[in-house]
C-alpha cells in the first residue's frame, strides 16, 4: 500500500514547483516592463495572482527573485551556447552558430535579456538586485567566446585583434541590435537583418 505522507509530499512538492513557477513568470514580466527599481513585491503578487506573503515564503525579498530569474535563464542560454561552440568544425563555424543561438535565445526569451541588458549591459543599474555570481558567470560566459576566437586566430581565420576585443566586439553587436529591438513597440523578426549583422562582423574580422 503506498505511503500516504510520500504521497502527500509529492503532490505538495508539485504545488510548490508550479506556484514557484508561476511567480517567476510574473516576475520576469514585471522587471521587463517596469525596470527593478519600480518593481514591488506587491505589483509581483498581483500579477501572479497570489498573496504577498507566498511570494515571501519562496523568495527572501525583490532581489532573491530578481537574481533567480537570471540564473534559471543563464543556465539555458549557457547550456545552449556551450553546445554551439563545440559543434563546429572550425573556429568560424563555431562562431556562427553561437551568433544565430544567441539570436534566437533572445526572440524566445525577450523579457529576459531587457533584465540581461539592464543587470550586465556597458551602462548597468548597481541597484538592480544580481548578486555578483551572475556577473562573474557572464565574465566566465565570454572567455568561453574568447577561446574559440583566440583558436580562429591562432589558424588564421580571424585577423590578429585579440580573443577578447574579437568578444567584445561581437558581443557589442548583439546587444546593439537587441536595444534597438527593444525599443520598438512590436519588434518583428527580419533574418535578413540578422545575416547582414554576421557580414558585417565577419568582413572587419575574418582574413
Amino acid at each position: 500500500m503506498p505511503d500516504g505522507t510520500s504521497a502527500e509530499l509529492s503532490r505538495k512538492e508539485r504545488d510548490f514547483q508550479r506556484h514557484r513557477g508561476e511567480i517567476i513568470k510574473a516576475a520576469e514580466r514585471v522587471f521587463s516592463e517596469n525596470g527593478y527599481v519600480s518593481t514591488t513585491m506587491e505589483e509581483i503578487a498581483r500579477q501572479a495572482e497570489f498573496g504577498v506573503g507566498t511570494l515571501y515564503k519562496l523568495f527572501d525579498n525583490k532581489a532573491d527573485l530578481h537574481t533567480e530569474i537570471l540564473r534559471t535563464k543563464l543556465n539555458q542560454m549557457e547550456q545552449q551556447a556551450y553546445a554551439a561552440l563545440e559543434a563546429g568544425t572550425t573556429p568560424l563555424g563555431k562562431i556562427e552558430r553561437y551568433f544565430y543561438l544567441r539570436l534566437e535565445f533572445f526572440w524566445e526569451n525577450q523579457e529576459f535579456f531587457r533584465l540581461f541588458q539592464e543587470t550586465t549591459g556597458t551602462v548597468c543599474d548597481s541597484r538592480a538586485g544580481s548578486s555578483p555570481d551572475i556577473l562573474e558567470r557572464y565574465q566566465r560566459f565570454l572567455s568561453r567566446v574568447e577561446v574559440v576566437f583566440d583558436e580562429g586566430i591562432e589558424t588564421r581565420q580571424f585577423r590578429p585583434l585579440g580573443g577578447r576585443i574579437l568578444t567584445l566586439s561581437l558581443e557589442g553587436l548583439l546587444r546593439s541590435y537587441w536595444s534597438h529591438l527593444g525599443r520598438q513597440p512590436d519588434p518583428q523578426r527580419n533574418r535578413e537583418d540578422e545575416k547582414s549583422l554576421f557580414e558585417v562582423f565577419t568582413q572587419g574580422s575574418i582574413r
